[in-house]
């Protein structure tokens, strides 16, 4: 399509949230606390390569590797806290992406992941049966190089546990062409704003989460499987320029809006509207920077 953000075949970025206040649930025999968080920060990295691009059908597969670690005052006087900041929260993942042209007009496209969530060290992971699976499916139209629309079914982690989800792809540019709307709702929207071909600009939000399996505090409260429910939604604006033919560098600054926070016992299906959980947690929401130098498919 026209105008569209460049593919990332390498991403190797650092992300990092301003001071909030982390208020715990009681856990054991320790009481509600407010800490005072100073930084959540960490590395990120991406890589996606094409393993089959034929006319007929295009096949990728990825891996990444995200952190964040906590940095917080008295983390010592509550379990999870303390787990926070001393192992911090890590996810390790594979993807595999499938575009098959069914015709000149329609596609089906499928992106399963699995991913390793958790307060683990490296290079030592957690046991490869806590790996969480998601999984989407989309059937779409491409009408023209301006407009490609499609509807489909996620199995997500997005929302902290596994849910499922309707989904709508959604990529248009204006006639203008410098202005454009790349969506995958409700994961994520933006406003694009074309300069040129080596600059442009987004303006939109993305749904970030994942289950994470907090192996340091099981069985303190009676919890036997701790998963804590981790969602944060990102109001951001975004930059991206070529700094010298594929190399590109993307800085993102915005609002980290806490979605969910909260402790439960093993990962199961919850549902919309279930909202018992085993302890519930809250952040308050703060400012954050994210920046990134791309490798970009040619």
């Amino acid at each position: 399509m026209f105008d569209q953000s460049p593919n990332k075949l390498v991403s190797i970025g650092y992300d990092f949230q301003g001071v909030h206040t982390m208020t715990v649930a009681p856990l054991g025999d320790s009481p509600e606390q407010d800490f005072e968080v100073q930084s959540v920060q960490g590395f990120r990295f991406g890589a996606n390569f094409p393993v089959i691009s034929q006319t007929n059908i295009l096949v990728n597969l990825g891996v990444n590797y995200w952190e964040s670690h906590y940095q917080m005052d008295n983390a010592n006087q509550h379990p999870l806290a303390a787990a926070l900041e001393n192992q911090a929260l890590r996810t390790t993942g594979v993807t595999a992406t499938i575009f098959k042209p069914l015709n000149e007009i329609k596609y089906i496209l499928f992106q399963g992941s699995a991913n390793l969530s958790g307060d683990y060290f490296l290079p030592d992971f957690q046991p490869l049966n806590l790996t969480r699976y998601s999984a989407t499916f989309i059937y779409g139209w491409k009408k023209h190089d301006r407009l490609m629309y499609g509807f489909g079914l996620s199995r997500t982690y997005r929302i902290g546990e596994a849910n499922y989800i309707p989904v709508l792809l959604y990529n248009y540019t204006f006639p203008s062409r410098e202005w454009g709307i790349e969506a995958a709702f409700p994961a994520r929207a933006n406003l694009r704003r074309n300069f040129n071909s080596r600059s442009l600009a987004f303006f939109g939000y993305e749904l970030e989460g994942q289950s994470y399996h907090i192996g340091s505090i099981e069985g303190i409260g009676g919890i036997a499987d701790p998963e804590l429910r981790r969602t944060e939604l990102r109001i951001r604006a975004t930059f991206e320029r070529s700094l010298k033919d594929f190399i590109w560098l993307s800085a993102q600054v915005g609002l980290r809006y806490n979605w969910n926070f909260n402790l439960d016992d093993g990962d199961f299906f919850r549902g919309f509207g279930d909202d018992q959980y085993a302890l519930e947690n809250s952040l308050e929401n703060a400012l954050y920077f994210n920046v990134s130098i791309n490798l970009v498919s040619p």
